[in-house]
């Protein structure tokens, strides 16, 4: 029997998912794998060092290999993306209480650049790139209550935001872009796979495979 299109992309989330799952316990935070699939040379993730530190690690045996960020005054960093070339690490910087922002390294080391800035009491994070490196998807939300989240869309290679949607929902930190850029995926902690249009972000929600 052939496969559905929503049972292949939920197998293709799931594999994803379990890859990022075995490296976050070594690294003790989300990480994305560099290198071959099969035998990944290194991979990115949060140092559990004094103030959160984004480094680089060897994927054979979970050593440190070098610090991509240093530790700056307000707090540390969280929610990491990395590109789909493996060039650019983004990431939310904690810049102190009720302020953070979205900032970009390159994976390779470099200097560290704010690239969705602070605005008030507006939070952003929820980094996400799509497949092809021209879009970043993010959220905001206030520091306090009414926290009004709000989902953007960026063009990256001109700086204009596309859309700002109400959408009432949190990005997960693992949801990707699929069919070019037109939608977003992510699972649920209870297996589902759950689509949505961009920009509408209207969903659709597939159940979970049968095992």
């Amino acid at each position: 029997m052939s496969a559905t299109p929503s049972r292949l992309a939920w197998i293709g989330m799931a594999a994803a998912l379990a890859a990022a799952s075995w490296a976050a316990g070594t690294a003790h935070a989300q990480v994305r794998l560099r290198g071959p699939a099969t035998h990944p040379a290194t991979f990115i993730g949060i140092a559990a060092a004094p103030g959160s530190r984004i480094a680089v690690f060897s994927a054979r045996d979970g050593r440190r290999l070098k610090f991509l960020t240093t530790p700056q005054p307000g707090g540390g960093v969280s929610q990491l993306a990395l590109s789909a070339n493996g060039r650019t690490v983004a990431f939310q910087r904690a810049l102190g209480t009720c302020a953070a922002d979205i900032s970009t390294i390159p994976a390779a080391g470099g200097k560290e650049r704010a690239l969705i800035p602070l605005t008030g009491r507006t939070l952003p994070g929820d980094p996400s790139y799509s497949a092809d490196g021209r879009y970043l998807l993010y959220s905001t939300s206030r520091c306090l209550a009414p926290f009004r989240p709000l989902v953007h869309l960026r063009n990256l290679r001109t700086g204009h935001e596309l859309c700002k949607s109400a959408a009432g929902f949190a990005i997960p930190a693992r949801a990707v872009f699929v069919n070019g850029n037109k939608q977003l995926a992510y699972v649920t902690s209870d297996s589902r796979l759950v689509v949505r249009q961009v920009p509408s972000f209207t969903m659709v929600t597939h159940p979970a495979p049968p095992r």
